[in-house]
């Protein structure tokens, strides 16, 4: 019973810390939706603060894995690339609560909590590592890795935030999976082009 009241606890927070933020979300509401009493954070995790480390730790462990499962293997680097991109974009597709996470993490205009650092560093190597690899190969022109990964991540998190709302208005009678298709192309090549070693360098 402990465990599962452990899972319902972390899966209630998610939506509401994506939902509302960290100062939003109360512990009321949290275990109220988990079906759990009101000292069950505190049994289970010690703090709300605590909870929501580990909801952090577990997301971004997960997006982190995809990015380098996605940036590995023997693919020429630009396929690697696009294949990076879809991981992005398609964990945020996945799990919407994700994305808003991430704007609640950044309009509190501090630095990353310690719980998601370690899985922002697995990606900016996995990432470097296909950038450096398609230079070496005269694939990439020279640029600086971390704005990459910066530029698909911030481009994933909008679209798969705004998507929803503006998809209906600029592409109407597009189904939700072939609108999510067009936009992970169009990130695709938005950072294909930003990498060819054939453009200008700005």
């Amino acid at each position: 019973m402990n465990d599962t009241t452990h899972s319902r606890l972390l899966a209630s927070a998610r939506k509401l810390f994506g939902r509302k933020g960290f100062r939003g979300a109360s512990v009321r509401e949290i275990t109220a939706a988990a079906g759990a009493n009101l000292g069950a954070v505190t049994y289970h995790f010690g703090s709300k603060a605590d909870l929501y480390a580990e909801v952090l730790d577990r997301l971004f462990d997960q997006l982190a894995s995809r990015i380098e499962q996605a940036a590995t293997g023997n693919a020429a680097p630009p396929d690697r690339m696009r294949a990076v991109v879809a991981a992005v974009f398609g964990f945020f597709v996945q799990a919407p609560d994700v994305p808003r996470l991430i704007v609640h993490l950044l309009s509190l205009g501090t630095a990353p909590p310690e719980a998601i650092l370690r899985h922002l560093r697995r990606i900016l190597v996995a990432v470097e590592g296909v950038v450096q690899a398609g230079q070496a190969r005269g694939d990439f022109r020279p640029v600086e890795p971390v704005l990459i990964a910066f530029s698909l991540m911030s481009q994933s998190v909008w679209f798969a935030l705004a998507g929803g709302t503006i998809g209906p208005v600029l592409f109407p009678g597009v189904d939700r999976d072939a609108l999510a298709r067009k936009i992970e192309g169009h990130i695709a090549d938005v950072v294909a082009r930003a990498l060819n070693a054939g453009s200008v360098a700005p």
